[in-house]
C-alpha cells in the first residue's frame, strides 16, 4: 500500500518504512520526482531508498477557480 500524504499535514506525520522499518517524521523523507499534471511528489525512505508513496500538493486557488 502506498503512503499518501497531504501537503498541509505532511511534515509532522510519523512514518515507518514498510521495507526496512525506519521510523521518523514525514519531513525526513527523501523527495523524488514531481509530477505536474497530478501535482504530486514521490517520497522514498531516507534509509533504504525504497519507494513509499507520494505527497499530494494543494492546487493554487487560481487553478481551482479557472
Amino acid at each position: 500500500m502506498h503512503l499518501i500524504l497531504e501537503d498541509a499535514d505532511s511534515n509532522d506525520n510519523k512514518i515507518e518504512c514498510r521495507h526496512c522499518h525506519w521510523q521518523g517524521i514525514a519531513s525526513g523523507l527523501k523527495k523524488g520526482d514531481y509530477f505536474l499534471l497530478s501535482n504530486m511528489t514521490e517520497v522514498f525512505c531516507p534509509h533504504c531508498n525504497k519507494y513509499l508513496g507520494f505527497i499530494q500538493h494543494d492546487f493554487p486557488e487560481e487553478q481551482i477557480s479557472s
